[in-house]
C-alpha cells in the first residue's frame, strides 16, 4: 500500500470517528431539549424529532439525486417539521408539500 493511499485510509477513517461522535452528541442533545411526544393520551404512539432528522440525513446521504422525505400524515409530528423549517434545516419540495429534504449546508 502506498504512503498516499495509507494517509487517504486514515482520513476517512478519522472522518468516520467524527461523524460517530457527532452523532452520538446529537443524539444526547436531542433527549434532553427534544424528549418524545405523545400528542394524544389515549394513543401511545411517540415522536422524536430525532428520527426525522435521522430519516432526512440518510436519504441526503443514500439518496442525493432526490434526498425528500415523504411525510405519510401520523409518522412524523407536524409541529417537528415546522421547526426544522423554520430553523432553516430542512425544506420543503417546491412542487409537493408532503416531501422535505435537508437544506444544503455548503455552497
Amino acid at each position: 500500500m502506498s504512503q498516499e493511499s495509507s494517509q487517504r485510509r486514515q482520513v476517512v477513517l478519522e472522518t468516520q470517528a467524527q461523524v460517530r461522535e457527532l452523532m452520538r452528541e446529537l443524539t444526547r442533545f436531542l433527549s434532553k431539549h427534544c424528549p418524545p411526544v405523545q400528542p394524544r393520551n389515549d394513543d401511545p404512539t411517540t415522536f422524536q424529532l430525532k428520527d426525522v432528522l435521522e430519516d432526512i440525513m440518510n436519504l441526503s446521504v443514500s439518496q442525493p439525486s432526490d434526498p425528500y422525505v415523504v411525510l405519510v400524515p401520523g409518522e412524523y409530528y407536524p409541529p417537528h417539521i415546522e421547526q426544522l423549517i423554520n430553523a432553516g434545516i430542512a425544506v420543503r419540495h417546491p412542487r409537493d408539500s408532503q416531501k422535505l429534504r435537508l437544506v444544503d449546508f455548503y455552497s
